[in-house]
Formats: C-alpha cells, sequence, structure tokens
C-alpha cells in the first residue's frame, strides 16, 4: 500500500509539472508572437544608429514598459502608438515617464484625461531612465 501511494504521489507530482511547464512555454510562445505581431522585427543587420536606437528601446521596453503597455493595444495602460503625435512636448514626455504624479500635480489635461480613464492608476515612475533611454523607447514604439 505505501508503494502505491508513493507512485500515485509521483505520477501527480509529475502531472503537475508538466502542467506547469506547458503553461510557461505557452506564456513565453504567445508574448513572443503578440510582440512580433505590433510591431516590425526592429533587429536588422546594418548598424545605423536608429536601429541600435530601437535595438536598445526594446529591451528598456520590455523591462520597464511591457508590464503594462503594449505598443498596438490596450493592456493596463494605453497603447503607445503614436504617443509622439500625442504628446509633442518632449519635455513633457520625459517629465511625465519620470515623475507623473507631479505632472498630474501640474494640471495637464491629457495626462489627466489618462489618469480618469485608466481609474485613476498612475503609473511606476521611471526616475532613472535618461532622455537617450527614453528617446530608445520610442523609436522603438514607433
Amino acid at each position: 500500500m505505501n508503494n502505491e501511494l508513493k507512485y500515485i504521489v509521483h505520477g501527480c507530482l509529475l502531472v503537475i509539472v508538466f502542467l506547469i511547464a506547458g503553461f510557461v512555454v505557452k506564456f513565453c510562445f504567445t508574448y513572443e508572437q503578440e510582440s512580433q505581431n505590433s510591431v516590425s522585427n526592429p533587429i536588422v543587420h546594418n548598424d545605423s544608429a536608429e536601429n541600435v536606437s530601437a535595438s536598445k528601446g526594446r529591451t528598456l521596453f520590455i523591462t520597464n514598459c511591457a508590464s503594462c503597455h503594449a505598443i498596438n493595444k490596450r493592456l493596463i495602460g494605453p497603447a503607445l502608438v503614436g504617443i509622439n503625435e500625442r504628446v509633442t512636448d518632449k519635455k513633457l514626455l520625459y517629465d511625465w515617464i519620470r515623475n507623473n504624479k507631479k505632472v498630474l500635480k501640474s494640471g495637464n489635461d491629457y495626462f489627466n484625461a489618462l489618469y480618469n480613464e485608466y481609474g485613476q492608476v498612475s503609473m511606476n515612475a521611471f526616475p532613472n531612465l535618461s532622455d537617450d533611454d527614453i528617446d530608445a523607447i520610442l523609436a522603438y514604439i514607433d
């Protein structure tokens, strides 16, 4: 009886491990497929400054933005496609990314409307991102 119970427990654990592995693989595949469908692949084989910036921007986007934003669809936050057209004041956009609470207090209509639209959930502040980092993210989004 003890051996039978041992085999049942081991079998159940094995099934659980396979289910978890399947979910992880499915999530990774879905995430990669969505990111390929949402933008053209920024990795190209020439080393122009624009392509290097977009490649750096992809890494920064995945690290800092992708948990709440997609490029072409709404997630927790808005889709970021067209952000450069919606916010033409670069300094204001940098300020928003680095310290959005400060921008909200200033009474900016666009960002206050976003704040209200998304259930008054403000995004994380990223004071560590330099102008070059933000420009790289914007190049990737474009």
